[in-house]
């Protein structure tokens, strides 16, 4: 992922909690290693119906899954 701050910061603190609680439980139940994206799609910028569109992707890999994403969206 780039260097750009992580989108979940930015999120309703509630919205932050669930993704961290899905990555929590993910963590303790499967054995995750990094799924690598190529870099343009790690992190997203565009417009949709005109208004700013950011999406985050974070990525994993395990026995149990090719590959398992989070994926992030804020609209401003």
């Amino acid at each position: 992922m780039s260097s750009t701050p992580s989108l979940r910061e930015q999120q309703h603190p509630l919205i932050r909690q669930l993704a961290d609680c899905i990555e929590a439980v993910w963590h303790k139940h499967l054995d995750l290693s990094p799924y690598h994206l190529p870099a343009e799609l790690g992190y997203v910028e565009g417009k949709l119906e005109g208004e700013k569109l950011i999406i985050e992707n974070r990525c994993y890999q395990s026995p149990q899954f090719r590959k398992i994403h989070l994926a992030a969206l804020h609209i401003q």
